[in-house]
């Protein structure tokens, strides 16, 4: 019995030994690999700001900018899937009299709209569109592809390539 755990002691430490010298070991190789496409879609955020003197008159004006919005995007095809309502806020306007205590003077709404066009072409159309109908702001457009991950892999691909091609660094071993 003894012998055999004797046995299992000097196998362990040995196997320990053999996985510590692999772990000592690294290789570590870099490559690089771009691919560059046409945009082939377009995210845009736009919207209206309003101001009333009653929270509910700034309300009522900015809904009603707000339908004409979704309406005109509406006329140029773009599904209701691809519009969605997003930063809504309702803030009261203070007084900036000096030495005054500072009071309400109003209230401002805004409200913008994140629209996707599947068709990069529509963009100009559909900027066009909502300022007619009533925007007063544009936040963001952003350029995207709809189906990136043949591109990613044919990057990958060179990445790869490129990584084979560069000289083999040294492997590091610990002191």
């Amino acid at each position: 019995m003894k012998s055999a755990l004797l046995a299992a002691l000097i196998l362990a430490a040995s196997l320990s030994s053999a996985l510590g010298q692999t772990g000592a070991r690294t290789l570590t190789m870099n490559g690089e690999g771009e691919v560059r496409a046409a945009p082939d879609s377009v995210s845009l955020s736009a919207g209206v700001t309003s101001q009333a003197p009653s929270a509910a008159a700034a309300l009522a004006a900015n809904s009603a900018r707000m339908q004409s919005l979704f309406a005109a995007l509406k006329k140029l095809g773009v599904a209701d899937k691809d519009m969605q309502t997003s930063n809504f806020s309702v803030s009261p306007q203070m007084s900036d009299a000096g030495d005054q205590t500072p009071h309400v003077t109003g209230y401002q709404v805004s409200n913008d709209v994140q629209i996707r066009l599947d068709d990069v072409a529509k963009l100009g159309t559909a900027l066009d569109a909502l300022v007619t109908a009533g925007a007063n702001q544009t936040n963001s457009v952003d350029f995207t592809i709809k189906d990136s991950a043949p591109l990613l892999t044919e990057a990958r691909g060179q990445a790869v390539s490129d990584a084979k091609l560069r000289p083999r660094p040294m492997p590091k071993r610990r002191a």
